[in-house]
């Protein structure tokens, strides 16, 4: 499983901060348990996806959240069920309101300044 797509600061076309998970796999995933998080050993305190949260082949989990991320750079990391082993990472700079930072395509290359695509194939 990986990290996505997060918007770090909405505005106006959403009114939450989110981050979404992709299953590039051809198999269900289990991604209950694991842990969502930004700075290590700072920030805000890790968010546990809740339990049995399954992804299906090419799905997406999205976990919103309040003035979690920061606007002026942070970084995004999903962390195993031990909340420490850590599966995936993003360290992003500045924002700009409602545009998300993104992988096109879904799993590839992070790109940011991207139209938010919450739970939808990236653009």
């Amino acid at each position: 499983v990986l990290l996505n797509e997060f918007l770090p600061a909405p505005q106006t076309l959403f009114t939450i901060e989110w981050v979404e998970l992709y299953n590039p796999t051809g198999a269900y995933l289990n991604v209950g348990g694991m842990w969502v998080d930004d700075l290590n050993a700072g920030g805000g305190a890790p968010r546990q996806i809740p339990a049995d949260t399954i992804l299906a082949p090419g799905g997406y989990y999205v976990m919103e959240m309040v003035n979690y991320l920061n606007n002026t750079g942070d970084d995004v990391r999903l962390l195993g069920t031990d909340g420490a082993t850590l599966f995936d990472t993003y360290t992003y700079g500045s924002t700009v309101y409602d545009r998300s930072f993104c992988r096109i395509p879904n799993g590839g290359a992070w790109t940011s300044n991207c139209t938010a695509t919450k739970g939808l194939p990236n653009q």
